[in-house]
């Protein structure tokens, strides 16, 4: 019989659906794909069996991160349906049930709730509370809300119902147990949530050991509670036995497993071990990945925090390397304001310590257009742009910037105001212009001294650097060449 035939290809649509339900993705996605181009100059690009080719397509894809191209599918099955079949049709609710875990999983939840929610109490109305489709909405609904108690009440509901009408080993009933883990990790209830995950991990690897994407997905919330918990040396040992297991390679496919092994790699530069935090992102960088921008963006954090390492390592040159490779191609970062100029800064200051603050400066100007003027992170990368025109020779263009800033920051707090007072002073001073950097100075004093008092760390500095100002004013010549250092 000919492939295109009716039959043949409903045949078809079931075998790639099987493969899907047993996680055999590689496969079911060139089947699905094989099914749209066959079922499309059949019916057409809107037709029934289409459609059903694309939705089945779209959820392999949002499970294994394509995140960019299932939402485009999903949306196209979604309104279609919604315009041919009805709203309340159950293939339109499963496909918008679907449109609204990618909505989660991209951190849309403002707009997953509310279709959650639609698609949850309609299928209850029309299929019953305990038909599949309505339990997995529900369950979706339930560990999309922001109140952790509410969800963990209403999932263990869900999880006795699963239960009774699956049983205790179905992969959905451990999904709905997974989450719960997960929420009572949140509640605070760590040790308890660790020993549910790692009793549904025990299971899953007995009941479905050759499925090692479902085992990485607890495997990775293990990782994620011994990271939060602060326990850095079983999280490291659970990576590697992890990995042994066979797990890296499939980290593009595993939901949250790079978030969890970056957020990783960051516990580790805190708390001063990056030699691990570089193991861990040179593994995480060498996988394959996909060309979606969601991936893009993960990989973009991750060589962010690898130059991190690096830099906190002590090899400032292969960190400069990292970030001036990530800022050729800034497009997937994440925050391209803050997040941007925050790996401009870190690079200028590099670039300072490699005697290389020419090239700082032009990076510490674009990182300032980056961000809000006032703020903690403006008045740093200030600071720093300052310091590398004073470090390169340009006292105009440093003091022009210093006194630019004191215009402007009239309003703003004693700290900042003061800082660009002994920034100024410093300045003057090199200039050999003692009289004006004691103007300056005395102002710092004073200024630091009426809210924080007299031994306060800013005040202290302030008072100390007019008294060498002084001190060089009224000492003889040779002694000035005894000057303290730039800051």
């Amino acid at each position: 019989m000919d492939g295109s035939h009716g039959a043949v290809r409903r045949l078809r649509l079931l075998h790639a659906l099987a493969l899907d339900s047993g996680a055999r993705y590689t496969e079911a996605e060139t089947e699905f794909r094989e099914l749209i181009e066959v079922n499309s100059l059949a019916d057409g690009a809107q037709g029934i069996d289409t459609l059903a080719a694309k939705h089945g397509l779209g959820t392999v894809l949002a499970v294994t991160g394509r995140l960019d191209e299932a939402e485009t599918l999903l949306r196209e099955v979604t309104d279609v349906r919604r315009r041919v079949l009805g709203d309340s049709h159950p293939e339109t609710l499963m496909a918008s049930s679907n449109l609204a875990g990618v909505f989660l999983e991209t951190g849309r939840r403002d707009e997953a709730l509310p279709l959650l929610r639609a698609v949850s109490s309609a299928q209850e109305m029309v299929l019953g509370a305990d038909h599949p489709d309505a339990m997995t909405s529900r369950h979706n609904f339930a560990t999309a809300q922001e109140d952790p108690a509410a969800a963990a009440s209403q999932i263990q509901s869900l999880i006795a119902t699963r239960t009774h009408l699956l049983g205790a080993e179905h992969p959905h009933t451990l999904r709905s147990r997974v989450n719960l883990a997960i929420i009572r990790h949140k509640l605070g209830e760590k040790h308890r949530a660790e020993a549910e995950l790692r009793e549904i991990l025990a299971l899953q690897r007995r009941v479905r050991g050759d499925d090692l994407r479902e085992i990485a997905e607890t495997w990775h919330e293990v990782l994620d509670l011994l990271r939060d918990r602060g326990d850095l040396s079983a999280a490291l040992a659970e990576l590697r036995a992890m990995d042994a297991a066979g797990i890296r390679p499939l980290l593009p496919s595993v939901p949250g497993a790079w978030l969890v092994r970056s957020a990783l790699a960051q516990s580790l530069i805190d708390a001063g071990i990056p030699e691990q935090a570089e193991v861990v992102l040179r593994d995480l960088l060498s996988t394959p990945a996909g060309d979606e921008s969601w991936m893009k963006q993960q990989r973009f954090h991750a060589r962010n925090l690898l130059a991190e390492a690096l830099e906190e390592q002590k090899q400032p040159e292969a960190a400069v390397q990292e970030w001036e490779e990530l800022l050729a191609n800034p497009e997937p970062a994440a925050d391209p304001g803050r997040g941007l100029a925050a790996i401009r800064n870190r690079l200028a200051v590099a670039l300072v310590s490699l005697d290389r603050p020419h090239e700082a400066v032009p990076h510490l100007r674009r990182g300032l257009t980056g961000v809000e003027h006032g703020s903690g992170d403006h008045l740093t990368l200030q600071h720093n742009l300052v310091r590398a025109m004073w470090e390169s020779d340009d006292l105009d263009g440093a003091e022009s910037e210093v006194r630019g800033a004191l215009l402007r920051s009239s309003s703003e707090t004693v700290p900042s105001r003061g800082a660009l007072l002994l920034e100024l002073a410093g300045i003057l001073r090199d200039r050999g212009n003692l009289r004006d950097a004691e103007k300056a100075l005395t102002e710092a004093v004073n200024l630091c001294r009426a809210p924080q008092g007299e031994n306060h760390p800013d005040t202290r500095t302030a008072v100390a650097a007019l008294a060498h100002v002084q001190a060089l004013r009224t000492a003889p010549p040779a002694s000035e060449a005894t000057e303290p250092g730039r800051p």
